[in-house]
């Protein structure tokens, strides 16, 4: 498994990383401490079990959650939330009762309890909608019933529609129709078509999808036209900004925001109105990020380009160590040094540790030496939780931290060196030359063995 890097400046920033090993409040996919707040789901109807008619509350513009995946991702994660194998309606409906008043909505701020809450989350708004499907087709259930259910599955397909899109998307259309041929449920109909459509847009535009991107788009904007003085499609207004701001077709960004700006300037709201005012800084801001980007995937490439050209060369490597000593590779000549680019919340990071106990313990006394390169240290907190990973796995090896060279005034050696995922191994030999820039695992006791001769 490897943890990849630097997710490009465009939509897929915004796309939830759910079923990785990778994600979480430490981004272990980009080497990169992010600090992310978790997207809030998509704002949707409320529920209070089967027996809620009230209206949904306002939507707020938050990030969409629209992940392309399949069924096989809404895993058991909490038995609470496993629908019961009954037709007692009234047992049914109790359990209704029981999933509204359990919404996830507390979450640790660690990459295990990131993927803990989302899996979650994904598991409870697909129970919410299957027992709204349940309720509404049986048999005994009132026309309340059926009613409430309906807004119970508009609140779970609002949510997982684009997780599995191929399932779901079509469901959330006709839900939609539905609701919207009633008063007291129009506004339930306007969240649904709201999040039809972000995730419709998002799905061509992650695909790649050019052509139907902009039919989407045309779409989009004339449903916003039609709705622009609802607050029920805030969230959709929120989501199409981001949009522009990160795709990376400049002539389309640019032709659909003043499309977007035309619309919501005549807005009878105020935060729409704010939005449109806001777009033409939304696009400066969105050249002057794409330039930045380019800059950073051209040193990016210089980097890598750096790395690949070691194999057979001398290695430059200085860095500081968590007791605050200096440690050049010039130190340890003679020596066999394994340099791994690291993380110690990164989990396939974690994994390799074994190993490198084994080979150490093993070659040490023959001359092995590891340098563990963190890639990210960025606040007292994260020193202690280094230090604190460090002494409980009781590493016996040196450990530096790039962030931590960078403030001594060193290079960062994993940006230097173009690491774009980790764990990157990098093994050099007594002469100081490198004998491989992917050292791991197997292939580390392999070229061990063959320069100790065991």
């Amino acid at each position: 498994m490897k943890c990849r890097a630097l997710i490009p400046a465009s939509l897929l920033v915004v796309l939830f990383l759910y079923a990785t090993g990778c994600g979480g409040g430490k981004n272990e996919g980009t080497g990169r401490t992010n600090s992310p707040t978790p997207p809030s789901p998509t704002s949707s109807p409320g529920t209070n079990g089967a027996n809620d008619d009230t209206p949904p509350p306002s939507a707020s513009a938050s990030q969409p959650s629209f992940t392309i995946g399949g069924t096989g991702m809404f895993e058991v994660v909490d038995e609470k939330f496993v629908l019961p194998e009954t037709d007692d309606l009234v047992d049914i409906k109790q359990f209704a009762n029981m999933l509204t008043k359990s919404e996830p909505k507390d979450f640790p701020q660690d990459s295990e309890g990131w993927q803990h809450y989302f899996k979650l989350t994904r598991q409870y708004y697909k129970a919410l909608y299957d027992t709204g499907v349940i309720i509404h087709d049986h048999s005994d259930a009132t026309e309340k019933d059926q009613k409430n259910a309906l807004k119970m599955q508009a609140k779970g397909l609002i949510q997982i529609s684009g997780l599995a899109p191929d399932t779901y998307l079509d469901s959330l259309r006709q839900l939609a129709v539905k609701l919207e041929t009633e008063d007291d449920t129009k506004n339930i109909a306007l969240f649904c078509w709201a999040a039809y459509h972000q995730n419709r847009l998002a799905i061509n535009a992650a695909g790649g999808d050019e052509e139907g991107t902009r039919a989407a788009f045309d779409e989009v904007l004339a449903f916003v036209e039609v709705n622009k003085n609802e607050t029920a499609i805030a969230s959709l207004v929120g989501f199409l900004s981001s949009f522009l701001t990160f795709h990376q077709n400049e002539e389309l960004a640019e032709t659909y925001a003043v499309k977007l700006q035309d619309i919501l300037k005549s807005s009878d709201e105020t935060m729409y109105k704010s939005i449109a005012r806001n777009i033409p800084q939304m696009l400066k801001n969105r050249k002057e990020s794409q330039k930045e980007q380019e800059e950073q995937n051209v040193a990016i490439q210089e980097g890598i380009a750096r790395r690949e050209a070691l194999l057979g060369n001398p290695m430059e490597f200085e860095c500081v160590l968590l007791n605050g000593d200096k440690l050049n590779l010039k130190d340890l000549e003679g020596k066999v040094v394994l340099v791994d680019f690291w993380a110690s919340w990164c989990p396939p990071c974690r994994a390799e540790v074994p190993g490198m106990k084994a080979a150490y313990e093993q070659f040490h006394d023959l001359g092995f030496e590891i340098i563990g390169y963190n890639v990210d240290w960025d606040s007292g907190e994260d020193v202690e939780f280094l230090k604190d990973y460090v002494e409980k796995e009781s590493i016996p090896w040196h450990v530096s931290s790039a962030p931590a060279c960078e403030e001594a005034g060193l290079v960062n050696y994993s940006e230097h060196y173009g690491v774009q995922s980790i764990p990157t191994m990098i093994l050099i030999g007594k002469d100081g030359k490198v004998i491989s820039i992917e050292a791991r695992g197997e292939k580390l006791i392999s070229e061990l063995e063959k320069i100790f001769g065991q």
